[in-house]
């Protein structure tokens, strides 16, 4: 009971987050029993915290987990600020009602659990998250974007080892990075080799074994600019993604470029270009705004993505928040990865969204659908799938292909184009995309 604690309170030095409280109380009322005014501060700070606990939690589930790292320091001010602001109205309603005297603190600790205290704890957490905390995350996100093109100053444009082309820059861009393509990868003489699978026009697989150099790339898919800038974020996630694969915990620096990673993933494709064109094309148009529609003009407003704080903040957050697993390929059979690598089911409306992202033959990244319960996991849940369940996912993977998958070159595959030869671009979301531009369109200007 809380008068028997309130006995040794006076003796015992007091906890951090009460000590503000109870020395706000002994200011005000220096002629009352410490140990009384100590029991009633613990009480009340129960109480705070409480508030503050709803707060965040209203933040993460609205807003996401989105903590730059460079912002610490500020946001614990901000937190105290929080804090202390609640002590002072937590106090002021409190004595309102009766003299500090005459409140109990076992009374006061009773009363945590009555349904109209419970109300209003959880009504004022509404109010501090929604005109003080939120608002405050807005500015963050605005001061500490997502992700920077110049984070760290040593970091710079590796222009002069990309190989130059009469443009003035790189003509094939990989949108599916060289170093996630060789997982999948065999060796082959004095070359290391991948299976690329394709549809061809009279309704059968074709494939061919190739470098995992020459896949996932396009000519002139950015700005010499852009192209550059991928180059950075590929080299953040390096470290990221051999960690995952090897169950070795992430620090939160690499939780987050990993997570940038998977969003330029997949934004940076030919189907997603090819995709929101037009949807931008028919945005301009039908708001009537002053901006031209030509594919380069369009093209260049499809790069503000990339700087788009809000839009990575989003995805951000619902990656962030969800569980993470790392599904495990049944033995002797394989991921496949198409042109699209990363897959999303479902509907974040329905609570069923997921991300796919095959990293290996072996092991597929997976986000979603079900939320991360706190704390976060250090390493993503390992699951090993049945033949039914990778022959499922390989099929969803086939059909979001634009043109071709990659798989390691076996020597039996029957198996992997009997799927193929059913699924391989058939729920493609790009089919209309020749009658608003071309598959090639030269370099941007």
């Amino acid at each position: 009971m809380l008068p028997s604690r309130s006995t040794r309170i006076g003796a015992r030095k007091l906890r951090d987050k009460e000590a503000k409280m109870f020395e706000q109380l002994t200011n005000i009322f220096p002629s009352v029993e410490e140990t009384h005014l100590a029991a009633l501060s613990e009480v009340w700070s129960i109480e705070r915290d409480q508030i503050i606990q709803h707060v965040m939690d209203l933040c993460r589930n609205e807003n996401g987990s989105v903590w730059p790292i460079e912002a610490r320091s500020e946001a614990i001010c901000e937190l105290a600020k929080l804090i202390m602001w609640l002590d002072h109205r937590i106090v002021q309603k409190k004595l309102a009602s009766a003299p500090v005297e005459q409140i109990d603190p076992n009374t006061e600790f009773k009363a945590l659990e009555a349904p109209e205290i419970r109300q209003r704890i959880e009504n004022t957490a509404r109010i501090c998250a929604d005109q003080i905390w939120k608002p405050f995350l807005k500015r963050l996100q605005q001061r500490f974007p997502l992700i920077t093109e110049h984070g760290d100053s040593n970091r710079t444009l590796k222009t002069s080892s990309l190989i130059r082309s009469r443009s003035g820059g790189v003509a094939k861009m990989h949108y599916s990075p060289r170093f996630s393509n060789r997982y999948w990868a065999l060796s082959n003489g004095n070359e290391e080799q991948i299976r690329k699978y394709w549809l061809h026009p009279n309704g059968e697989i074709q494939s061919k074994d190739i470098g995992y150099r020459g896949w996932g790339r396009e000519r002139f898919l950015y700005s010499q600019r852009l192209e550059g800038w991928l180059h950075l974020v590929e080299s953040d996630a390096r470290t990221p993604y051999n960690k995952l694969l090897n169950i070795v915990p992430l620090t939160e620096q690499e939780r987050h470029q990993w997570i940038a990673f998977l969003i330029t993933q997949m934004i940076r494709t030919p189907s997603f270009v090819l995709r929101i064109l037009p949807m931008l094309k028919r945005f301009i148009k039908n708001n009537q705004i002053e901006f031209p529609t030509h594919t380069e003009n369009l093209r260049l407003a499809y790069e503000t993505l990339f700087s788009n704080n809000k839009f990575f903040a989003e995805f951000y957050r619902l990656i962030s928040t969800r569980q993470w697993e790392l599904w495990r390929s049944p033995h002797n059979h394989q991921f496949i990865r198409s042109d699209n690598p990363i897959l999303l089911r479902g509907s974040v409306k329905q609570r069923t969204w997921q991300l796919i992202y095959p990293m290996t033959p072996f092991k597929c990244f997976v986000a979603g659908p079900n939320k991360e319960k706190r704390p976060i996991a250090v390493v993503p849940k390992n699951i090993e799938l049945v033949h039914s369940q990778l022959w499922t996912s390989n099929e969803h993977v086939a059909k979001s292909a634009r043109r071709s998958v990659i798989g390691q070159p076996l020597q039996d595959d029957s198996s992997l184009r009997a799927l193929l030869r059913n699924s391989l671009g058939a729920a493609t979301a790009t089919f209309n995309w020749q009658e608003f531009f071309p598959e090639f369109w030269g370099p941007i200007k």
